[in-house]
């Protein structure tokens, strides 16, 4: 009887391993699908992510664009006040030239009629 029992304990050992080898192999292809999904996961993130930093990216150099046209624009605008400040710099000076001449002859006449 003994015997009977060792064997049964020996079958019974045999069918726990076969089990047991059995959800090795089972939890080996489920952790393989499983790292083959993370990585599938991840590519699919990382291509929604370099998406997602492109469309910013586009985003971004818009904005510098517009950002650049505007301080050209205000770089034409002081460019055309300086153009327009020494035009009537030029005009104020014209004219204190010829307010300088008539005080010359102003004075050369004064002279004149003090000798």
């Amino acid at each position: 009887m003994q015997t009977t029992t060792t064997n049964n304990d020996s079958e019974n050992v045999a069918i726990l391993q076969k089990r047991l080898q059995a959800k090795v192999k089972e939890l080996t292809n489920k952790t393989k699908a499983l790292k083959a999904m993370t990585a599938k996961a991840t590519n699919e993130v990382d291509a929604n992510s370099k998406a997602d930093a492109k469309s910013k990216l586009a985003e971004l150099q818009a904005e510098v664009t517009d950002l650049n046209q505007e301080v050209t624009s205000y770089q034409d605008q002081i460019s055309q006040l300086n153009k327009q400040e020494q035009l009537s710099l030029k005009a104020t000076s014209e004219q204190l030239g010829l307010v300088s001449q008539k005080a010359a002859v102003a004075l050369d006449q004064s002279k004149v009629a003090v000798n």
